[in-house]
C-alpha cells in the first residue's frame, strides 16, 4: 500500500468522524448543538481541504524517508541528501547561526526562562479578574505581538483588534455565552 492511500485513508477516516459527529448532533437541542456543529464543520472543511491537497502534491515530494533525512542532519551527512533538501539544510543552518548570535534574554529550558512564563499566564490570568475577558485578549494580544518582535504597533494592533472581534462575535454573538466583566467594567456598552 502506498503512502499516499495510507494518508488517503486516514485523512477519510477523521473526515468521517467529523460528518458522524455532525448527523449525531442534529438529536440535541439549538443550543447544545452550536459548538459540535461547528467543529464539525472546520474539520470537515479542513480535512476536504487536506484530501485536495494531498492529491494534488506531485508524487516525488512524498519521497522522502524521515528517519533517514533526521539520522543524516543528526550525523552532518549531507552528501547523500537530496539536493532540494541540502540548500533547506544549509538554510536553516545558517538562520540558527545568525539566531545563536543574536539571542538574547534567557535560554530555553532555563529557570528564568519557565518562571517568565508563569508571569505572563499569572498576567494574564490577573487581567481576566479585572478587566474582563474581551479587553483581556486585546491587550494581552496586543503586548505579545509587539513584544515578541513579530509585528510592529499598528500591524499588532490591527491584528488584537481583529482577533478580539472573532472571539466576541463567536462567543458572544453567535454562541450567545455571557461575558462576565472583570472588576472594572471595561464592557464599553457591549455586553
Amino acid at each position: 500500500m502506498s503512502r499516499r492511500i495510507q494518508e488517503n485513508i486516514v485523512a477519510g477516516l477523521i473526515l468521517l468522524l467529523f460528518v458522524a459527529v455532525l448527523i449525531e448532533t442534529r438529536n440535541y437541542g439549538a443550543r447544545a448543538s452550536m459548538v459540535p456543529n461547528i467543529i464539525a464543520g472546520i474539520g470537515i472543511v479542513l480535512m476536504t481541504a487536506q484530501i485536495i491537497l494531498q492529491n494534488l502534491r506531485s508524487e516525488a515530494s512524498m519521497q522522502v524517508d524521515l528517519m533517514e533525512l533526521i539520522s543524516r542532519r543528526a550525523t552532518g551527512d549531507e552528501e547523500g541528501l537530496p539536493e532540494h533538501l541540502r540548500t533547506d539544510l544549509a538554510e536553516a543552518k545558517q538562520k540558527q547561526f545568525v539566531a545563536a548570535g543574536q539571542s538574547r534574554g534567557p535560554r530555553p529550558g532555563s529557570f528564568a526562562r519557565e518562571l517568565l512564563a508563569l508571569v505572563v499566564v499569572a498576567c494574564a490570568i490577573g487581567l481576566f479578574f479585572l478587566i474582563g475577558p474581551i479587553p483581556t485578549m486585546f491587550v494581552f494580544t496586543f503586548g505579545y505581538l509587539t513584544i515578541t518582535g513579530h509585528f510592529g504597533a499598528i500591524r499588532a494592533f490591527a491584528l488584537s483588534a481583529i482577533f478580539t472581534l472573532c472571539v466576541y462575535g463567536l462567543f458572544y454573538v453567535w454562541l450567545r455565552i455571557d461575558m462576565k466583566q472583570g472588576l472594572f467594567d471595561l464592557g464599553f456598552g457591549l455586553w
